[in-house]
């Protein structure tokens, strides 16, 4: 008898023998307590969670991957409601769940009005202690029916609304969850906490159907986000991939965020109608985004930020950056469209355009402060358009603004009809202090209104200690501010005397705002930069093999942090230009961040079967194919028992891992290695590649997931994985390489041979 055959037999023998007053029928083991959780083999055992409500206050614990694929249409019991919410803890046990399908009818519980609330796997969960963990859900499937007249809010595959407890590592992989308010990848709303969750998933509007009457303050798809749809809690250590789409407050990642969110990121691509943002849609009241990032393109027509759409006056954004490209009709912005709050150390490149008024590289209106911040990117627009601001206004009659810009720069160029400026378009009534701009300043139409740092400086607006190069611009006037020529740009001297603040300088301050590196020219940088950002003017004949040679030689000499190598390329270019040429042309040189060829015990941490040395050459005797008995290149590797097979008892994970490696200035990292791997199938043993910020939370890079054979490698491979937005910019990386006996029928094969290790990245 095959042995999936006798599992599934001890499966209906155990179920049987726990049917007593102690274990409840639909399970197969556990009494529903803390440490005694209810054990959920069957996609029938999982829709029977839903069908009892005094089971929502248990514990419950997933012992195998389930497809709900037999639970369509609105068959599938849901877990939890607003009267009755989840109060257990659901451990995923790093198990999946396919083919989550509800198709929402309208007609699940008795409303009075037109509005129907709460749908996911998990309705309604609400209890300090709840918590779901380690689970993935794969191509979930939840939205309105077509028959369907209720307007549908709070809607996500996981929950539809955590009104308190928490989510860690939960996945959505594929599929879509859609309605029409409050809409969310994992969740619809969230007031709890979320960490180390991961959506890839399309989250958008409910199909076009006849709905009834509401409010028509409430009759846009509102408040989407690729992870939730409305955050009032925290949100920590998540990103988000799918594409998120509808009418108002929409983002990567949250829709809106009346909570913090911090070390998170965004790569998708968000449209809408107004306030879209890359990360968040509408940031709002003391609300606070700290070390994330987005990465996809943002479009829509007013108020449209790289990161950000609109931030309200207690907002804070530290720390942050946007790559995508903007566009909109109005209020665009490289990191935000409409702010009003406060922007610490953040920075945008990507293209900024807006076919009417307000655009900024970093910010298209602000009315808040912005502090030690840059943009790169290209920005267009009819009507007031900036290189850092579009639109720097003080509105003091009823709604208070009070735009304050500080120890900032703008280094893309603008281009436009009517203020267009360097630095800032049209700067009314605000104060803008120790700033600099180098971007090609150029009007569309002859006598546009353009400055090399300001077009138009009104009502008592405050220009101070700033400055714009006259050569890179192309201009020589601006509305405050002073021209200087690109050589004077680049001395220190100069902004020392006009009171800017150098960490080089011991004797003008402690902030430190700024640094140059000295013995070669360069534009003042934000001493969270790091100095390999140059100073480029794009020229003509520079091609792809020229720009490789640069980085070569230019990446050798920064072991020298404050001298450059003496290189030009055909009189045309020096390497001081390197880094703003690759925002042209494309990323920069790959560098190696960590390689060993085993030759020494490097210091990684092994745990159960694993060693290091010289491989004998046995095991798997009668299944696969035996270790190596060298290294790839060398004698040794680190392996799962040099000396044979791996023992069969069901046991782990054990872990080989390594770490943690500082990627910092790194993006697009990349893992190499030389395999030599003999598995079991997946159901019996788990072979993976997983990656952490911390050390502590992880998440699969690769794993062997063919349930029908096993991996049985006879020659060393050179395997290379891309690890994602996961590690990009990551202070602490760490990868580890495992292996778990999942069932005592496991077959003994060699098991893990790994050699010839590489991390490398683009900086």
């Amino acid at each position: 008898m095959c042995r999936k055959a006798v599992e599934l037999w001890i499966i209906l023998i155990v179920c049987l023998i726990l049917q007593s007053p102690a274990l409840s029928v639909e399970f197969s083991g556990g009494t529903g307590e803390f440490n005694d959780p209810y054990l959920i083999y069957t996609a029938e055992q999982m829709n029977a969670i839903g069908a009892e409500p005094n089971n929502w206050d248990k514990h419950f614990k997933l012992v195998a991957d389930i497809d709900l694929k037999d639970f369509g249409g609105s068959s599938l019991n849901l877990i939890g409601s607003s009267s009755l919410p989840f109060k257990g803890v659901f451990d995923g046990n790093g198990h999946t769940i396919s083919n989550l399908s509800y198709v929402i009818t309208g007609e699940e519980e008795p409303v009075e009005d037109a509005v129907i609330r709460a749908f996911g796997l998990f309705r309604y969960i609400d209890d300090p202690n709840a918590m779901i963990k380690e689970l993935s859900l794969a191509n979930p499937d939840i939205r309105p029916a077509s028959i369907c007249k209720k307007w549908v809010w709070n809607v996500g595959a996981l929950a539809g609304t955590l009104k308190s407890g928490s989510f860690s590592n939960c996945s959505i992989e594929g599929g879509q969850v859609r309605g029409e308010r409050t809409i969310g990848g994992l969740a619809g709303l969230n007031y709890g906490f979320i960490s180390d969750c991961y959506t890839n998933c399309t989250v958008g509007p409910g199909e076009q159907r006849s709905l009834e009457d509401i409010h028509p303050s409430f009759d846009k798809c509102e408040s989407f986000g690729g992870l939730v749809g409305v955050n009032s809690g925290e949100i920590s250590n998540c990103r988000a991939t799918g594409e998120v789409s509808g009418d108002k407050s929409i983002g990567g990642l949250a829709g809106e965020t009346y909570g913090d969110i911090s070390n998170s990121q965004s790569s998708s691509n968000v449209s809408g109608d107004a306030v879209i943002g890359g990360l968040v849609g509408e940031n709002i009241r003391t609300s606070r985004l700290s070390n994330c990032c987005a990465t996809g393109d943002v479009s829509g027509r007013n108020i449209v930020g790289g990161l950000v759409g609109n931030t309200s006056k207690e907002c804070h954004i530290d720390a942050c950056y946007a790559t995508g490209s903007v566009s909109g009709e109005e209020n665009a912005g490289g990191l935000v469209g409409w702010h009003l709050g406060d922007i610490s150390s953040c920075y945008a490149t990507g293209i900024v355009l807006a076919d009417t008024n307000c655009a900024g590289g970093l910010v298209g209106l602000n009315g808040g402060t912005i502090r030690m911040s840059c943009a790169h990117g290209f920005v267009s627009s009819n009507d007031r358009i900036g290189g850092l601001v579009g639109f720097n206004w003080k509105e003091d009659m009823f709604l208070n603004y009070d735009p304050v810009v500080t120890d900032s720069y703008a280094r893309g160029g603008v281009h436009g009809e009517d203020f267009v400026g360097g630095l800032i378009g049209l700067n009314q009534g605000g104060t803008v202090l120790r700033c600099y701009s180098t971007g090609k300043v150029k009007g569309i139409t002859e006598g546009s209104w353009t400055g090399g740092l300001v077009s138009a400086n009104s009502k008592g607006g405050l220009v101070e200690s700033c400055y714009w190069d006259t050569e890179t611009s192309g201009v020589t006037t601006s509305d405050g501010g002073q021209g200087k020529t690109t050589a004077e740009m680049q001395e220190m001297l100069m902004y020392l005397s006009a009171g800017w603040d150098f960490a080089e300088a011991d004797f003008d301050g402690t902030d430190d705002a700024w640094r140059m590196c000295c013995g070669r020219p360069i534009y003042p940088k934000l001493t969270w930069e790091q100095m390999l950002v140059g100073d480029f003017v794009e020229p003509a004949g520079v091609d792809l093999a020229d720009i490789a040679f640069l980085a070569e030689h230019w990446l050798e000499a920064m072991d020298l942090p404050c001298k450059a190598p003496d290189l030009t390329l055909d009189g045309l270019i020096d390497v001081d230009d390197l880094e703003l040429m690759m925002q042209y042309w494309g990323r920069g040189a790959r560098e190696v961040i960590f390689e060993t060829a085993l030759d020494e015990t490097p210091d990684f941490t092994a745990e159960g079967q694993w060693q290091f040395g010289i491989p004998a050459g046995l095991g798997s005797a009668e299944h696969g194919n035996p270790d190596p008995d060298c290294g790839c290149t060398g004698e040794n590797v680190y392996g799962v028992n040099l000396q044979g097979d791996y023992t069969t008892a069901a046991d782990g994970p054990h872990c080989l891992t390594a770490g943690p490696f500082d990627c910092r200035l790194y993006c697009d990292i990349k893992l190499q290695f030389a395999r030599w791997l003999n598995t079991d199938e997946a159901d019996y043993v788990r072979a993976v590649i997983e990656l952490s910020a911390d050390g502590t939370g992880w998440a699969p890079v690769w794993e062997y997931e063919d349930t029908e054979a096993g991996l049985t490698d006879d020659t060393w491979q050179v395997v290379e994985y891309s690890l994602g937005a996961m590690a990009d910019r990551r202070e602490s990386l760490y990868i580890r390489w495992g292996y778990e006996i999942r069932d005592d029928e496991a077959w003994p094969m060699s098991g893990w041979n790994i050699d010839d290790i590489k991390l490398s990245g683009v900086r």
